[in-house]
């Protein structure tokens, strides 16, 4: 088995199974510090984040990539599947990427969605 193994998935319909790298982020609030005048921190603020994923697929025949980039009236669920079983999992996700993709095939993807789930 090699690490870096997933399964990407659109309404429970299979988009990828490849090997890479894909980042993901749960939507939790961001810290920045709060620093004063002698570069002391004082505090913290926080700033929201939308729960996403981001990453690259390769664009085969059988790809869609015109419904795959649309917008839903609903939203999407959008998945990752790992290898030990683990899946991170956005609700209500919509594609955020610009939609272009290259001479070789591959298309950057991103998605935003209401609420995430990794388990």
């Amino acid at each position: 088995m090699q690490v870096g193994l997933f399964k990407l998935l659109r309404n429970g319909t299979l988009i990828a199974a490849t090997e890479g790298e894909f980042k993901v982020n749960l939507g939790r609030p961001k810290a920045n510090a709060v620093m004063d005048g002698y570069g002391e921190v004082q505090g913290f603020e926080f700033e929201g984040q939308a729960p996403s994923i981001e990453g690259e697929i390769y664009v085969k025949k059988s790809l869609d990539v015109e419904e795959l980039i649309s917008p839903s009236d609903e939203g999407d669920t959008i998945a990752i599947k790992f290898q030990d079983k683990r899946e991170f999992t956005l609700e209500g996700a919509q594609f955020t990427g610009d939609g272009q993709f290259s001479t070789k095939g591959r298309l950057p993807v991103s998605w935003q969605g209401m609420s995430a789930t990794f388990s």
